[in-house]
C-alpha cells in the first residue's frame, strides 16, 4: 500500500497527454511550425500546415480518372478513325502509307485491349503486376504515360544496383587485403 504521492502527480491519461502535446518533431518538408490534428496520445499525428492527405487523394483519383477518360476517349476515337479507313479501302480506294500505318497500330491495340480485358476478368490480382512488367501491353494513348515513367524506375533501379555493386566490390576487396597482409 503506497500511499505517498508527488505534489506533481497526474493520472497516468493526462501524463501522456502533457508528454505528447510537449514534444514535437520539426517538419522536415517545410519550415512552418507542425500541427497537430488530434489532442490524445494514441492517435496524435503530424501534418504539415495545407496539406491535408484525404485532400491530396482525392485530387489524386480526380486527376487519374480524368487522364482515364481522356485516353479512353482518345483510343476510341482512333478505333472510330481505323472504321472509316477500312471504309474507304473497301470502296476501292488507295489509302496512304501513313494511314495504313495507323490501321497497324489500330489492329495493334484492339489486341491488346483484349489482352487487357481476358486478364481483368481471369487474372485482376495479377493484373497490376502484368502492367508494370510489361508496359508494351497497353494500348497506345495509355502506353506514352506508363513508358516514360517506367524507363525512369529503369533508370534508377540500374543505377542503384551499380552503386550497391561498386560498395560491395570495394568491400570484398578491402577484406581480401586485410586477409593478405
Amino acid at each position: 500500500n503506497n500511499s505517498w504521492k508527488s505534489p506533481h502527480s497526474h493520472s497516468s491519461s493526462s501524463c501522456l497527454l502533457a508528454i505528447a502535446t510537449e514534444t514535437t518533431a520539426a517538419d522536415p518538408f517545410t519550415s512552418a511550425p507542425p500541427t497537430r490534428t488530434s489532442s490524445t496520445a494514441s492517435t496524435t499525428a503530424i501534418t504539415p500546415p495545407g496539406k491535408n492527405p484525404i485532400a491530396a487523394l482525392g485530387t489524386y483519383i480526380a486527376n487519374e480518372a480524368k487522364s482515364f477518360t481522356n485516353k479512353s476517349k482518345e483510343l476510341y476515337s482512333n478505333h472510330k478513325r481505323c472504321n472509316a479507313i477500312r471504309s474507304q479501302q473497301k470502296m476501292g480506294q488507295r489509302i496512304p502509307y501513313r494511314d495504313f500505318q495507323f490501321l497497324e497500330t489500330g489492329r495493334e491495340d484492339r489486341g491488346k485491349v483484349t489482352t487487357l480485358a481476358f486478364w481483368t476478368f481471369f487474372q485482376p490480382k495479377n493484373l497490376y503486376w502484368v502492367i508494370m512488367l510489361n508496359p508494351g501491353m497497353l494500348p497506345g494513348p495509355f502506353k506514352a504515360s506508363m513508358e516514360g515513367s517506367m524507363q525512369k524506375r529503369v533508370v534508377q533501379q540500374m543505377r542503384g544496383n551499380a552503386v550497391l555493386r561498386t560498395m560491395m566490390e570495394v568491400e570484398v576487396g578491402g577484406n581480401m587485403a586485410i586477409k593478405a597482409g
